[in-house]
């Protein structure tokens, strides 16, 4: 997802979804998922495990500009529930981040999460969200900018490994949804 997709995901709709989710954060991941990550990773070098985080990414950003995005311009628990998918999307990337061996990129998923719990539990006002998803798009930028991998390598592994990203994408996503939905 481009930064200005996220900005929208995160900024606009924070206060309702604090009021339509009644304070209720997000539940603290149980190894749902880390049980299905690592062995799909294991045996791929660390630029490999990187490309599959980004495909895993990209898809799950196409999938809810897609399928998710609309329902913030519906309002009310449609946007609280599109919020919601959000927030477990993030909890479960900095899985993923953390099973690639990726700190960075675990540290903005975290930091990313961990905002949005405290803006539903009243933690955080909707600007101290807004400061820190701000803050977490100039570190995704130096993620991006540090990593030394080229475009032209990623896209090249994204191929090779498009199984993977669609399982664990389709995974992510069902289980985002589902979450959301059930909450």
């Amino acid at each position: 997802m481009g930064l200005k997709g996220h900005s929208i995901r995160g900024g606009f709709f924070v206060a309702a979804w604090l009021i339509l989710t009644q304070g209720q954060a997000l539940p603290q991941s149980q190894g749902q998922s880390q049980y299905d990550i690592d062995p799909k990773l294991v045996g791929l070098s660390a630029t490999e495990r990187k490309s599959v985080l980004l495909c895993v990414r990209g898809t799950i950003s196409i999938n809810y500009r897609d399928t998710v995005a609309q329902n913030f311009l519906k309002g009310g628990n449609d946007a609280a529930w599109a919020l919601k998918v959000s927030g477990f999307e993030s909890l479960q990337m900095s899985e993923l981040a953390k099973a690639a061996d990726w700190p960075d990129m675990e540290t903005y998923y975290n930091a990313e999460t961990k905002a949005a719990e405290q803006l539903i539990e009243g933690k955080l006002s909707r600007d101290g969200y807004e400061d820190v998803a701000r803050q977490n798009k100039g570190a995704l930028k130096r993620i991006f900018d540090a990593d030394s991998t080229g475009l032209d390598e990623h896209k090249r592994n994204f191929q090779r490994f498009q199984a993977i990203c669609n399982d664990i994408s389709s995974t992510f996503i069902v289980r985002a949804k589902g979450s959301a939905s059930s909450k």
